[in-house]
Order: C-alpha cells, then structure tokens, then sequence
C-alpha cells in the first residue's frame, strides 16, 4: 500500500513554524539510552519543548529507535533519528501541522524503507529478527563476523566496568572524546571495547 504524503510535512518544518508562533521556544534531549523490549534493543531519547521560558507545562515525547539500525538508512544513524522523531512527536502535541496526523513526513519515509527492507531483504544481511538478537551474558560468543564493526557481534557479551574505565582513561591520555553513541556500543561488545583500547594503546 503505497504512502501518501500529501499534507505531511518534515520535522524541520514544524520546527520552523513552531519558532514563528512562538519566538523563544526551546528544546533539550535527554542523553540516548538502551533500552531492552520484546527481545529486542532499542535508543530512546526523549524531547521537551518549552514555548516560554516560564512555560508552566512543556511538552515531553520519547522515541524509540531499533539498535542496530535494520536498513541502510538508519544503521549507524540510529540516535539521530530517535532524536528527529521525538521533537516532531513533540511539537505534533503542542499541535503544530498535524493536519494530516501526527506522524511528520520523515517518519513516513522512514517507515516505508523499512517496510521495503523487509518486504525484500539483502541475501548478504540477515533477516531483521536475527539482527535485533539482544546481547546475553550465558550466550557463547561466536568469533567475530566479517562486516560492519559499527554494529555489535551476534552474541556479544556486554563489556565490563574496568573495561570502559580504562577505555575512557586511554581516550583521554590521547585527548580524544568518545561519543556516547560509540560509548554505547563499546559496552554492548566486549571484543569491539577490547580492540579499541588495543588500538588506543597502539598494540
């Protein structure tokens, strides 16, 4: 069933026109988080909106997104489309454009490539319920597929405490900062936190 999208309109438009009604309108977002639901691992980030800054009842939404990403468009940009959808859900109850619905046009196409990646998915990926297996600490880990490193190891043990401390120790002896997308995934593979302080220390 093909989408309409006559009558949506993107995130950044309703932001725009929430901005001309009312000037001094301002957003946070909550740091990104796991969140493990229905055997399945997801980023929440979760949005107020205050039209004033004494606004006595801003407006709050959260978003979920699947982690790892399961199509090319939303691997490896996971976060900033949960961040995208929960200021558009946001905006959509101070009701700004929500003539043709809440949903704004970006989570219309989002969810018609998904539907499609499902519908017809690559010989060389698996299929989604495999990719969105959660991370078990009583699983044995299998070697490391070839691929994107950007995504957790099917089975992957979650990394330890001393672990991420002396991954952020190393980072910042280097002067480097890790994001805390990359942060998120280093504690959800042991083996990709071990190969980037093996890297940090220059092994």
């Amino acid at each position: 069933m093909a989408f309409d999208l006559q009558g949506y309109v993107t995130v950044a438009e309703r932001h725009r026109l929430a901005l001309e009604k009312w000037p001094e309108l301002r957003v946070q977002e909550t740091p990104p988080k796991l969140i493990e639901a229905g055997n399945q691992l997801f980023i929440e980030v979760t949005t107020t909106v205050w039209r004033t800054p004494d606004d006595p009842l801003p407006a709050i939404a959260s978003c979920w997104e699947s982690y790892p990403g399961t199509t090319p468009y939303t691997r490896g940009s996971e976060q900033q489309n949960a961040s995208t959808s929960a200021l558009g859900r946001c905006l959509g109850l101070m009701g700004v454009a929500i003539e043709a619905g809440m949903a704004s046009k970006d989570e219309i196409v989002l969810a018609k490539q998904r539907n499609s990646v499902e519908r017809h998915p690559s010989s060389d990926r698996p299929a989604k319920q495999e990719q969105l297996r959660v991370v078990s600490n009583s699983e044995p880990e299998p070697p490391p597929p070839p691929g994107d490193l950007r995504e957790p190891s099917r089975g992957a043990r979650p990394a330890t405490e001393k672990q991420l401390g002396f991954l952020r120790k190393l980072a910042k002896d280097a002067g480097l900062t890790i994001s805390d997308m990359d942060m998120a995934r280093y504690a959800a593979d042991s083996r990709m936190c071990s190969d980037k302080i093996a890297e940090l220390k220059g092994d």
